[in-house]
């Protein structure tokens, strides 16, 4: 199944759909990464809700406490409020990898879903200003093999 995703819908669209069905493995590629601050109340695998103004940092240490490992590549420096958020701790699961080449944005899954478009990891990229982007995921049900 393949949804087109327009302006604002990144964030609840792709990014908090991934925070929440993730499971084993978070792939995340961006051009600029920040200090994002998810701007609504979202559900997670377990039914916990998280409250608005939860910061990606915070995420990923929900996923790495849960086992998910998470990695992220970028090509731009992180923010200083972003690194200032990583020198209070590291989350067990992250892995992040800058390589300057990069500017793929990408979300991929558990090897099954996917994100891909225009949006960076920034309030700006995936805010209102965002422009387009499709996921696609496994239709529900049985397959078969052609």
């Amino acid at each position: 199944m393949i949804r087109l995703i327009l302006n604002d819908s990144h964030l609840q669209g792709a990014l908090e759909e991934a925070l929440a069905s993730c499971r084993h493995r978070l792939f995340i590629a961006t051009a600029d990464v920040k200090d994002l601050h998810l701007p609504g109340e979202f559900a997670l695998t377990d039914g916990r809700r998280r409250a608005r103004g939860w910061s990606i940092i915070s995420a990923f240490r929900e996923l790495s406490d849960r086992g998910v490992e998470v990695r992220l590549l970028h090509s731009g420096i992180p923010t200083r409020p972003l690194l200032e958020e990583l020198k209070r701790g590291i989350p067990g699961g992250l892995v992040m990898r800058r390589c300057i080449r990069v500017h793929a944005k990408a979300i991929i899954v558990d090897g099954r879903s996917m994100y891909l478009g225009s949006a960076n990891l920034t309030g700006a990229g995936l805010g209102p200003r965002a422009h387009a982007a499709a996921t696609s995921r496994p239709a529900s049900g049985p397959t078969t093999s052609p």
